[in-house]
């Protein structure tokens, strides 16, 4: 009987390491799933960032052309000459 018990217990304690074995191995890959997510959600803000960057400056640049437009060719030249005396 006794040995019926411990084949029993010995089974018992085979099964709970077996689990805690899989469940090592499946929160390891968790880990490393959400560090892959992690790492391409990153990836895609810095390219955001960098898309928003260059979209700005583009959007600035074209302001400040208009505004010279609207100001005429002699603001253009006045602008020219004042950059220039201040070198």
């Amino acid at each position: 009987m006794k040995l019926v018990y411990s084949l029993s217990a010995a089974m018992a304690a085979f099964a709970l390491t077996a689990c805690q074995e899989d469940r090592i191995e499946n929160i390891q890959t968790e880990a490393e799933n959400q560090s892959q997510r992690l790492e391409a959600r990153a990836n895609e803000i810095i390219a955001e960032a960098e898309n928003s960057s260059d979209a700005t400056a583009t959007t600035l640049e074209n302001e400040a052309a208009a505004l010279l437009n609207q100001t005429g060719p002699a603001a253009a030249t006045n602008q020219s000459q004042t950059t220039n005396s201040a070198r």
